[in-house]
């Protein structure tokens, strides 16, 4: 899998989102249901997250996935080149790359190129808010939607809920691509009226329970 930007950066904006929102470790374990010790792993930089934990992550703090990249200023049309750099999120173990298309986090849209390594899967179903199409480019993917299987050849696509529990799998020899886009379902971070209501919240010593899931 190749990297244009280096995923370290995504640790210290989940930090500082949480921090903005004035949440702590323990409050986010709470509400997602990842334990604090790991959300602080992922923090700093020390192991990489799932998609459908980041996902959970970003539903969480009402922001879209675009929110947690780099990015450079609006614009009403971007050309990326196929070989110019992206962000991208990288998850090791489950052998999955996602790759984003789209500059801002104020498009309507979030495009992602994912990249799928043969035996990679979703370690767990991934939901988030808006609804999505799945495009298969390349390869051979099973994915499974509110439960229910299907396989996506090369030409196939695939369109569902977002908040539908739903994972990707490569049952193939070769990597497997698929081009995935979401409707923006959150404003930009900066126009966000307030952050979730949680205990943290209203607890500025952040004495909550730690969360009980496990890493």
């Amino acid at each position: 899998m190749s990297h244009d930007r280096k995923p370290q950066a995504l640790g210290a904006k989940l930090r500082e989102i949480r921090r903005r929102k004035g949440l702590t470790l323990d409050a986010v374990s709470r509400a997602v249901g990842i334990s604090a010790g790991f959300l602080s792993l992922v923090e700093n930089d020390k192991t990489d997250i799932t998609f459908s934990r980041l996902s959970a992550l970003a539903t969480f703090y009402r922001i879209d996935l675009h929110g947690l990249m780099p990015h450079a200023a609006p614009a009403l049309a971007v050309l990326t080149r196929r070989d110019g750099p992206r962000n991208r999120i990288v998850s090791q173990r489950e052998q999955v790359e996602f790759a984003f298309i789209a500059p801002h986090p104020s498009h309507a849209m979030v495009p992602l190129l994912v990249t799928i390594e043969p035996g990679g899967r979703w370690g767990e179903p991934s939901q988030h808010a808006g609804q999505e199409i799945a495009y298969c480019l390349e390869g051979l993917v099973d994915a499974v939607v509110d439960g229910r299987p299907y396989r996506l050849h090369a030409g196939d696509s695939l369109y569902f809920e977002g908040m539908v529990p739903h994972s990707f799998s490569n049952p193939g020899t070769v990597a497997a691509r698929l081009l995935c886009v979401m409707n923006a379902a959150f404003m930009p971070m900066e126009a966000e009226a307030a952050p979730p209501q949680t205990e943290a919240a209203s607890n500025p010593s952040g004495t909550t329970p730690r969360g009980r899931a496990s890493a």
